[in-house]
């Protein structure tokens, strides 16, 4: 009874973890890096640069995998390379503050995305909120309403499920 007792609360002291970060290389497009969020978090992930690479925190707690921890709550990845978010189910907000992004996934619930740079975001399931930059974004529709807004000069406007848009100052 006493190991039960102890391994319980080894387990229910253990830090949150918001998910899974791997590094990858491809021929065609090289280095890359994929975060996936735990299911059952509420994740509020920041992407910043950082002098080496790339910064991600979730206030889920920070991801495990091949970027070093940096606190409970974030890690440091040390290549530059592109970053492909799936946010997973809940309300999750995304805040690409520098370009690192290129591919992001809302999954279900109602997600906010937002980008500084060109990247690919789709909201899928839920009312979400894509914030695109002013360069080449693509912003896909998923199940449910939504509110699609770029940084640039001009609104963009809802369409039918699964129609790529692009903001109209990019061309």
């Amino acid at each position: 009874m006493k190991r039960l007792t102890l391994l319980l609360v080894l387990l229910l002291a253990a830090p949150a973890q918001a998910g899974t970060i791997k590094a990858s290389w491809d021929p065609k497009f090289g280095d890359s890096y994929s975060f996936d969020a735990t299911p059952g978090q509420r994740n509020a992930i920041a992407i910043e640069r950082v002098r080496t690479g790339f910064r991600l925190t979730d206030s889920a707690g920070a991801p495990t995998g091949d970027c070093v921890a940096e606190s409970a709550a974030a890690v440091l990845c040390s290549i530059p390379a592109d970053l492909y978010v799936q946010a997973g189910d809940g309300d999750d907000t995304l805040v690409d503050r520098d370009g690192v992004i290129d591919d992001a996934h809302g999954g279900p619930g109602d997600d906010r995305l937002e980008v500084t740079a060109g990247a690919r975001l789709t909201g899928d399931d839920g009312d979400d909120t894509l914030i695109g930059s002013p360069h080449k974004d693509r912003i896909e529709d998923g199940a449910g309403r939504r509110d699609r807004r770029p940084t640039g000069p001009r609104r963009l406007r809802a369409c039918p499920a699964q129609r790529p848009l692009r903001h109209p100052a990019a061309g």
